[in-house]
């Protein structure tokens, strides 16, 4: 019996993290499950917000730096139900009657596209 051997060929495996991504995941994590803690500047900005588009902001850039355009099955499918439920939001736009009915619009998009995001 014979055989044949082939070299061992480990592919190099680069540890991408970032310890700003990390420290953003969990704070974003931490201060979306504790209270609230808001600033009256403009409207009601809450700290998690902040935070939240923080990490996404680093996120996305870390991933642009590294040329990283590879997405997950399970992503995919987020994003294809981030899509059906945007619709969805922006079919309630034709129903606005006022303009404070306009501002509630406006600001649960956007905490819709932060959170999803």
């Amino acid at each position: 019996m014979t055989s044949i051997a082939l070299p061992n060929v480990r592919t190099a495996v680069r540890d991408y993290r970032t310890p700003v991504v990390d420290g953003l995941f969990l704070a974003t994590v931490a201060t979306v499950t504790m209270a609230k803690i808001q600033w009256e500047v403009a409207g009601t900005l809450s700290f998690s917000d902040v935070i939240t588009a923080a990490f996404l902001a680093a996120f996305a850039w870390s991933r642009i730096e590294r040329g990283d355009g590879w997405m997950p099955r399970a992503a995919a499918v987020t994003a294809t139900f981030f899509a059906a439920f945007l619709l969805v939001y922006f079919i309630g736009f034709f129903n606005l009657e006022t303009s404070q009915a306009l501002g509630q619009w406006a600001k649960g998009m956007f905490k819709f596209v932060l959170h999803f995001g």
